[in-house]
This record gives C-alpha cells, structure tokens and sequence, in this order.
C-alpha cells in the first residue's frame, strides 16, 4: 500500500475532503459535518493543516481516502479532525499515517499530540484504532475522550505501507521559535 499525504488545494481534493467530512461515520474522530464554507475557513487558517490521504496498492487507485486537520493552540499540537473510509481500514495505513504524524511533530519540536474523541454508536472503531498506534486516554471534557500521542513512541510500523508527504503544508517550528525568543 502506497500513501500520499498532500494539503487539498485543487477543487476536486477540497470537494473529496468535505465529502468524506460529512459522509464518514465509523472512523469520524470528531464527528463535525463540516459547510464547504467552514471547510474554505479552516483550510485558509495559518494555525490550521489539512491533510489529504490518497491511496493505492498493487490492486489499484483507492483515490483519496482520507482527511485530517491540525491546529496549533499555545505550544500545542490537536489532531481536530480524523476521517478516514473503511476501504482501507485495519491495513496499518493508521499506523504508517500517525507514524509519519509523530515524526513530523518532533520536527517541529513538539512532543505530543492531542486530539479529542466524540463517540457515537457507530465510531468504536476509530478508538480502536487510535489505541492500537498509541494514543492514551488523558481524561474527559464535555463528554468528550481527551487523548494523547507520545509522539517519542510512534505506533509500529511495517513494511506493508508507504508514506510520501512532499506536498505536506509544513507545521510552523513554533517550539522552537518559542524558545529562541526566550534566550
């Protein structure tokens, strides 16, 4: 399995992100139903990242599969959104994906990242999932599952699944800044 990571900037990749934002249920981090124009604002955020999956195997095009935000809040890292289609669930492409998360906020010095999990009767198996690469439970907020990625401890990862990012908005170094700025 090949993944390609990319932030949407054609139509179509925005349109496939906003589709898989309202349409996915079980593997829904969140569970927001975004408005194409709340999706416009957020990708137009310079404290925000969207992330696009695209995926293929020796089968052929998956297409994009997946989309994801980030946002910085302080010195600190969320995962906000987490949508992914079951047609490539329970292949590692969480592993491989949170793998190359992990790699990518160390460096951009941050140590963790954050997210907050909404369950619904139907998204068991995103908790699931974010359990099998790492993530722990670090409380509870408005009925919400706060967790967190040690990202010094990535998911394992395999062989099974490649990542390519080259078209990745780069998270803001903001860590480092920060602590420049104290010296």
């Amino acid at each position: 399995m090949k993944l390609v990571l990319f932030s949407p900037a054609q139509p179509a990749h925005v349109e496939r992100s906003l589709e898989l934002l309202q349409r996915t249920n079980q593997l829904n981090l969140s569970t927001r139903r975004y408005s194409a124009g709340e999706l416009d604002q957020l990708l137009g955020d310079q404290d925000a990242v969207g992330v696009c999956t695209q995926a293929r195997d020796r089968f052929g095009e998956y297409g994009i599969v997946g989309f994801a935000s980030l946002r910085y809040s302080g010195s600190r890292l969320y995962l906000v959104d987490f949508v992914m289609s079951c047609r490539v669930a329970q292949k590692k492409v969480e592993n491989a994906w949170f793998g190359w998360l992990a790699s990518e906020a160390l460096r951009a010095g941050l140590d963790k990242v954050h997210a907050r999990y909404v369950a619904t009767p139907r998204n068991h198996v995103l908790l699931e999932a974010f359990t099998e690469v790492g993530f722990t439970s670090v409380g509870e907020e408005q009925g919400a599952t706060l967790l967190e990625l040690d990202c010094h401890t990535p998911p394992a990862m395999s062989d099974i699944v490649h990542v390519t990012s080259n078209d990745v908005r780069a998270l803001p170094c903001r860590v480092h800044a920060e602590s420049e700025q104290h010296r």
